[in-house]
């Protein structure tokens, strides 16, 4: 089946004209075929999001010029010259440009809270550098740290509360423990120490835990408290360009 065909199965399915066996063989298909059925959902959502009009005359469109480009010179040595109508070359450029703008939107816009948390959160860069011997006196800290570069965030976090124990204001240790819970899934602590962090007007994170401060509250699906610490977020500091891109979404 090649993809002209699959857009018009796909289509006469989405419209409810495939009956009887037509319909089961598609039907069977989809169940063994997931590349087609994504093609369905992408389909049916791009259709909804324009209301079918604009997806029908872009693929229209598109024929056409293919049609054109493709046609066969009328002799074996005769140059081919293929005239373009421009409006309809314009019209297609604006419908591609209309498509492109509606799948954005569209996807975009139905992101959960969780899904934009994903697609923005990365760990803190470790500033610590165990090669220097910053941190050879803590032997925690090593611990902490390595856990921490190993991606395993919940039992890094807990070997940074033991350090912590002995340094309770230590701000750089509360900062990569509030890291280390958000990664691993704990928003609630993990906000409770960006807030510490920020209280403290510590210059050297304050800016970095508004950012993840917004992020840990995307992950307990709270749009509203994220939207408020993002707007904070001003031009030029830590991750300004994201928080638009994000506050752009809410």
């Amino acid at each position: 089946m090649n993809s002209e065909e699959k857009y018009a199965l796909i289509e006469k399915y989405l419209s409810k004209e495939l009956e009887g066996d037509a319909l089961e063989s598609f039907e069977a298909q989809l169940q063994t075929d997931p590349e087609l059925k994504e093609e369905l959902v992408l389909h049916r959502q791009l259709s909804e999001t324009l209301k079918g009009e604009k997806v029908h005359e872009l693929r229209n469109v598109l024929k056409e010029v293919n049609e054109n480009w493709e046609a066969p010179a009328t002799t074996p040595d005769a140059t081919k010259v293929v005239h373009f109508n421009f409006r309809r070359i314009l019209s297609m450029a604006a419908a591609v440009a209309l498509l492109l703008i509606a799948y954005h939107w569209f996807f975009n816009n139905n992101l959960s809270s969780q899904e934009i948390y994903a697609s923005n959160f990365e760990p803190y860069v470790m500033v610590f550098d165990q090669r220097s011997g910053q941190a050879s006196e803590v032997p925690t800290l090593d611990q902490a740290i390595d856990l921490y570069h190993n991606q395993d965030f919940g039992t890094s976090a807990d070997a940074f509360e033991k350090i912590l124990a002995e340094d309770p204001e230590n701000m750089i240790y509360i900062f990569y423990t509030a890291n280390a819970r958000l990664a691993n899934q704990e928003a609630d602590k993990a906000i409770a120490s960006f807030k510490k962090i920020i209280k403290a007007n510590d210059v050297s994170f304050v800016e970095q835990s508004r950012w993840y401060l917004a992020l840990a509250y995307l992950q307990k699906e709270d749009k509203e408290s994220a939207k408020s610490w993002l707007e904070k977020i001003q031009n030029g500091q830590f991750k300004y360009k994201e928080a638009q891109d994000i506050l752009s979404n809410l």
